[in-house]
């Protein structure tokens, strides 16, 4: 949709492809709406998937599209421990290092979807008033770097999603 508005855009564009490009904005629009109508609906009708929808939703940073993408991606979110969890997310360092040499430790061993979905939450975490953006607040006075912190906000955000859902009894 976002790249056939950029077209739509273009500077000295025909009549004939300006109106396919508003014909198929159209529908795009009309598919994702139909699209989100449905997966509401299913959500509706899952009384264990809505409320686990709730439980993620009270975590800073965590929206419905947000908490909608993880228990879709994540099933097992909520059964795991911290380590698994973070794991799973693409967010546990792995060390690069060999005898003498320290590498720097890197996350890239998880499943790569969740990773971007959980750097949209944490940018938002980081900017609203809860005790995620002093968490990292604290780490940029600490003197780490901004995407450092943000991985560890992001790996935070995880935890705490993974441990709410831990606590939740359905009956």
């Amino acid at each position: 949709l976002v790249a056939e508005k950029n077209r739509n855009k273009t500077p000295k564009i025909a009549q004939v492809v300006k109106s396919s490009y508003e014909n198929m904005i159209k529908i795009l629009t009309e598919q994702i709406a139909q699209i989100t109508s449905q997966i509401k609906e299913l959500i509706a009708s899952d009384k264990v998937f809505l409320a686990r929808l709730n439980v993620l939703k009270t975590v800073p940073g965590i929206g419905d599209i947000t908490a909608q993408n993880l228990l879709a991606l994540m099933p097992e979110l909520g059964s795991l421990i911290r380590r698994q969890v973070a794991s799973l997310a693409d967010l546990a360092p792995r060390a690069n290092d060999s005898g003498k040499f320290q590498g720097y430790r890197h996350t890239a061993h998880g499943r790569d979807l969740i990773k971007p979905i959980l750097f949209l939450a944490a940018m938002a975490a980081r900017n609203s008033n809860s005790c995620l953006k002093a968490f990292y607040e604290n780490l940029i006075a600490k003197g780490k770097k901004k995407m450092v912190a943000l991985t560890a906000l992001m790996r935070k955000i995880i935890v705490i999603a993974n441990a709410r859902l831990k606590s939740l009894i359905v009956p």
